[in-house]
């Protein structure tokens, strides 16, 4: 199990309201809280519930940057997609200049 540690954490009256209205029960704060992270404590302190926001917001950062780093790895994708058919297009001019080159050199192809 982690080491909790205490901290002191200044709130403006906003902030306050929130934390409030997390430990009143069919709040739409507590509902929404509870549905990221599952039940919430009957009685909810203060600590808790500052507890939950982090959690929350720490779940919500990570799948930021997840989002995020799969944006780019999809970009990745479509770069090299790019580069693979137009690699492929420089075969398929080559090949055809060197048929048609072949086909320029006095061979008959209609006999």
């Amino acid at each position: 199990m982690t080491k909790k540690t205490r901290k002191s954490v200044s709130l403006d009256s906003r902030q306050l309201e929130l934390i409030r209205s997390m430990a009143v029960h069919n709040s739409a704060e507590r509902r929404a809280s509870e549905a990221l992270l599952g039940k919430l404590p009957d009685s909810l302190s203060e600590s808790q519930a500052i507890s939950a926001l982090i959690d929350i917001a720490q779940t919500s950062l990570r799948e930021m940057y997840l989002d995020r780093g799969y944006e780019q790895l999809a970009d990745s994708f479509d770069t090299e997609d790019a580069a693979f058919e137009v690699a492929q297009r420089r075969r398929r001019d080559k090949r055809e200049r060197h048929r048609n080159d072949r086909g320029s050199s006095g061979v008959r192809d209609d006999v």
